[in-house]
C-alpha cells in the first residue's frame, strides 16, 4: 500500500538554468483532467477517476487529502512518477483511444501495458498484455508449433526483447519458450558476449541474470539433445516385434540416427523440438514406432523445459506480480506556479 504522496524536495543549491530539463506537454492533455502526471520531463493532464478505476495504487494515493496551498498547474496537482515518458505516452494513448489498436499491437505498447500494469497493480492492463504474449509463447508443445502473429511489426530480435520484458515482469509462463527460442536463434557465445546487433547497429546487452538463465538452459538442453535420439542405437524400438523386414530395418536404423545427429550439429543453436522429417526407409510398422518414440522424446523434453531454466514445472508456473515499489516512486512535486 503506497504511503502519503510526498512533495519533491528542493536542493539548497539550484542547478544552472541550462541544465534543467525542458518540461513538455504530451498530446494526452485532457481539458477536463484534474491531475497532471509527470514522467521524466513530459506532463500528461488526465482524469484521476480513470487511474483510480484501474489501479488500487492510484486509488489509495488520490484518497489522501493534499494541503490547500499545494502548488498546481491549471488547478491540477502534479504527480511525478519514476517511469519512462514513452511508457506512459503509449499506455494513456491506449487507455483514452482503445480503438486505435485492435487485434495486433506494437511491442512497445504491450511492454508499456505490462510494465505499468505490474508496477501499479492494474490487473486488466497486465492481463491484456500477458494474454497477447501467451498467444505466441505457449505452455504446450502443440501451441509452440503455431506461429500466430501477436505484434504489428516483424522483428527478428523480438525473442530477446520479450525475454527481457517477461523476466522483468515475472511472467513465468512465457519464460521457458521464449528463452528456448533465443537459444534456438543465436549461439550461446553471441548471447553472452553481446555480439548481437540491432537494426541500428547497437549491441543488444542482456542482464547478468538473463545471461545466467540462458547459459544454464543451454547446458541442460544440449544434454537433452544428445540423449533424445539414442534409442535409435538400440533395438528397444526398432525393429518392432512385428517388423516386416528385421535385417533391413536394423541396417537402416543407424543412418536415421546419424541424420538426426547431423541436423542437430548443423543448427547454430539448440534444436530439441524439430518435428520428424526423415524419409520413410523402415518398414511401415517400424516407421510408425520410430515416429511415435521420436514424438514421445519431444514431449518429454518439453515437459522438462522449465526445469532447464531453473523454473518449476509448467503446471506450477505463474504470471503473478513482483512486489510493487510504486509507493516509493510516486511524489507530488511543487511547480512554482
Amino acid at each position: 500500500m503506497p504511503g502519503r504522496p510526498k512533495r519533491k524536495r528542493t536542493d539548497s543549491v539550484s542547478a544552472p538554468e541550462d541544465s534543467k530539463p525542458v518540461i513538455t506537454r504530451s498530446t494526452t492533455w485532457m481539458s477536463d483532467g484534474d491531475v497532471i502526471l509527470q514522467a521524466e520531463s513530459t506532463q500528461f493532464r488526465i482524469n484521476k477517476d480513470v487511474l483510480r478505476r484501474h489501479s488500487p495504487v492510484f486509488e489509495s494515493m488520490f484518497s489522501l487529502p493534499l494541503p490547500k496551498d499545494e502548488p498546481t498547474i491549471e488547478g491540477c496537482p502534479v504527480v511525478c512518477v519514476e517511469d519512462s515518458a514513452q511508457d506512459w505516452e503509449l499506455f494513456l494513448e491506449t487507455l483514452y483511444d482503445p480503438f486505435k489498436h485492435t487485434h495486433l499491437w506494437p511491442f512497445n505498447i504491450v511492454a508499456a501495458m505490462l510494465r505499468l500494469g505490474t508496477k501499479y497493480q492494474m490487473e486488466s492492463a497486465r492481463n491484456n498484455a500477458v494474454s497477447r504474449l501467451r498467444r505466441r509463447y505457449h505452455t504446450t508443445l502443440a501451441g509452440w508449433a503455431l506461429t500466430e502473429p501477436i505484434l504489428t511489426e516483424s522483428d527478428e530480435f523480438l525473442p530477446l526483447r520479450v525475454l527481457q520484458l517477461v523476466y522483468e515482469c515475472d511472467v513465468q509462463t512465457c519464460i521457458p519458450s521464449v528463452a528456448y527460442e533465443c537459444l534456438e536463434d543465436w549461439t550461446l557465445a553471441e548471447l553472452l558476449d553481446d555480439r548481437i546487433l540491432d537494426a541500428t547497429g547497437q549491441a543488444i546487452v542482456l542482464s547478468p541474470h538473463i545471461k545466467r538463465l540462458l547459459a544454464v538452459g543451454f547446458e541442460r538442453l544440449t544434454a537433452v539433445q544428445r540423449r533424445q535420439h539414442l534409442w535409435l542405437g538400440t533395438e528397444d524400438v526398432v525393429p518392432t516385434t512385428t517388423c516386416e523386414s528385421k535385417a533391413s530395418c536394423i541396417k537402416r536404423r543407424g543412418p536415421h540416427l546419424q541424420k538426426l545427429l547431423q541436423m542437430a550439429a548443423d543448427t547454430q543453436g539448440v534444436d530439441v523440438f524439430r518435428p520428424w522429417t526423415l524419409p520413410k526407409s523402415l518398414c511401415s510398422r517400424c516407421d510408425r514406432a520410430a515416429q511415435a518414440e521420436f514424438n514421445s522424446q519431444r514431449k518429454k523434453a518439453w515437459e522438462g523445459l522449465p526445469g532447464c531454466f531453473d523454473l518449476p514445472a509448467w503446471s506450477e508456473l505463474h504470471d503473478g506480480d513482483k512486489t510493487s515499489n510504486a509507493d516509493m516512486d510516486v511524489t507530488v512535486v511543487e511547480t512554482g506556479e
